[in-house]
């Protein structure tokens, strides 16, 4: 796979982002502050990119790749150790993260039963054809 390096621009570019720790022709680190508000998007169904665009980052500049990695490990690390105090959530956030929780597995419990109604109606108009 071939390694996406930020060039002099994009560097500055992307340091003039709050949520940047630190970046380099090849990393891009982000603060503890953009790993929380990605998580609470996430939460809500934000798809990573989105996120990243909100957060003020172009996406054709992180690049796809990285996008996908940096949405694996923030979901891996909030989801691992949340008594970590850096990643930490208040009483409150926490359970405005579960209620959020709850909203997306209703959508997507919705989304299935929609989907199984429909290959019923279409197994049930292919046998009626034969």
């Amino acid at each position: 796979m071939q390694q996406h390096n930020f060039t002099e621009e994009q560097i500055q570019k992307l340091q003039s982002n709050p949520y940047t720790k630190s970046v380099s022709p090849y990393t891009l680190k982000f603060t503890d502050e953009f790993k929380k508000e990605f998580w609470l998007q996430h939460l809500e169904g934000t798809s990573p990119e989105k996120i990243f665009i909100h957060l003020g980052y172009d996406p054709d500049i992180v690049g796809k790749h990285r996008i996908a990695n940096t949405a694996y490990l923030i979901t891996k690390k909030f989801s691992a150790t949340k008594d970590n105090p850096a990643l930490k959530l208040s009483q409150g956030e926490e359970i405005e993260d579960l209620e959020n929780r709850v909203r997306i597995l209703e959508k997507q419990l919705e989304s299935l039963k929609k989907s199984i109604h429909l290959n019923n109606q279409k197994n049930q108009r292919n046998h009626q054809a034969l």
